[in-house]
């Protein structure tokens, strides 16, 4: 006899993918070398990073894009190697990196 049993937890807060599609990353380069990452949507904008590394900009956009889950290491280094950004400034949607993330995982 099989059975099974179901535990209740609380509810995780995740961003509703309708949500995502709204999104947008924008990056911009001061003359050091330094990268300002923005994220803007309906509900207003905030800054979500500040650093030199382009790892931390690719990370900082995944963990953006996908709440509340792991994002794998490998991951960001492929969107690393992958993506460099312009000189002085980008406009990503958060919906094609999310994307882009999905595609390289199935593939990988």
């Amino acid at each position: 006899m099989l059975t099974a049993t179901a535990t209740a937890t609380a509810p995780r807060s995740l961003r509703p993918p309708a949500q995502l599609a709204g999104r947008l990353f924008a990056g911009n380069a001061s003359d050091d070398g330094t990268w300002t990452l923005h994220v803007l949507s309906d509900s207003g904008s905030a800054t979500l990073l500040v650093t030199r590394s382009r790892r931390a900009l690719a990370e900082a956009m995944l963990r953006d894009a996908f709440p509340g889950h792991l994002v794998r290491a490998d991951l960001v280094d492929a969107l690393t190697a992958e993506w460099e950004p312009p000189d002085g400034g980008f406009v990503l949607p958060a919906d094609l990196v999310a994307g882009w993330a999905l595609r390289w995982a199935l593939d990988h």
